[in-house]
């Protein structure tokens, strides 16, 4: 089940990625390609990991 969940929150990550550079650039949403918004998406979860993963460390190292 986490696995179905974490994949369909990062499939809607993407495309709330992609209506919004569709709204910014003003163009439609179909003129983006999925596979570039999954990147984006990924790239920027990456990239910002330090940020959600800090306040979830003092939990984690209660279970373990």
């Amino acid at each position: 089940m986490i696995e179905i969940d974490s994949a369909l929150i990062f499939y809607l990550l993407t495309r709330i990625m992609i209506a919004l550079a569709a709204q910014e650039l003003d163009r439609t949403k179909h003129q983006f390609s999925f596979e570039r918004g999954q990147k984006l998406t990924r790239g920027l979860l990456w990239s910002h990991l330090d940020r959600f993963l800090p306040p979830s460390l003092p939990a984690v190292d209660r279970i373990f």
